[in-house]
């Protein structure tokens, strides 16, 4: 497990974004709070080639795009609608089902980067404990369910996620402490399966808190 104790996680983590994009690409980012700072951070960004940058989605809640819960809706709002990047969002007027066969139709066939988090039961995008999405063999996306409302989701699998030439992870707060030392003893959770492009070990991004137990 390839570990790095931050400061300030957004900041290492927009660093590590604007590298892998100064070429333009495909990147992959998640949901949930953690990444939020990151994303307002590459907004002020002018030394990436927003104009050759496509912004794909880990996962997505089933829900109209300006729910408050929408995953697309709150990137557009703290980077798509401040820079000129193509934004991929999953068509959630679609049925579950309909939408991931779109969705994955759609995506490129490499990312720069896949930006993830990881909630405290270990699950990473939509990939929870016990989830039947966590065996997909080939499929890129599928629809999953969540503990927690909005219960229907859809997330890349993990072949999907392994299109990441590099995957970054952001985890913050003592709450996630004990899943993040589980995962480095070799726990089987579901963020702890992710591999990116040939086999490659992600790169843990954590402050303080979360690397109390490590």
């Amino acid at each position: 497990m390839r570990v790095e104790v931050c400061d300030d996680v957004a900041v290492r983590a927009c660093a590590l974004v604007v590298d892998a994009l100064r070429e333009g690409g495909a990147v992959l980012l998640s949901g949930g709070s953690t990444p939020r700072p990151a994303y307002a951070a590459l907004a002020q960004r002018d030394d990436v080639p927003w104009d050759d940058v496509d912004v794909w989605f880990a996962d997505e809640r089933c829900v109209p795009h300006d729910a408050p819960s929408s995953n697309f809706g709150m990137v557009r709002k703290l980077l798509l609608d401040r820079v000129p990047a193509r934004g991929h969002a999953v068509d959630t007027t679609l049925p579950p089902d309909e939408a991931a066969r779109r969705y994955a139709a759609e995506l490129p066939a490499a990312f720069a980067l896949a930006l993830l988090g990881m909630g405290a039961d270990g699950h990473t995008a939509s990939l929870f404990p016990g989830d039947p999405a966590l065996l997909a063999d080939d499929a890129l996306v599928l629809p999953s369910r969540s503990p927690k409302a909005p219960r229907a989701r859809i997330t890349l699998t993990l072949p999907a996620l392994a299109r990441a030439e590099r995957v970054v992870f952001l985890v913050t707060g003592r709450e996630k402490s004990e899943t993040l030392a589980r995962i480095a003893r070799g726990a089987d959770l579901p963020a702890g399966r992710v591999r990116a492009r040939d086999g490659a070990l992600p790169l843990w991004l954590v402050d303080e808190e979360a690397a109390a137990e490590l």
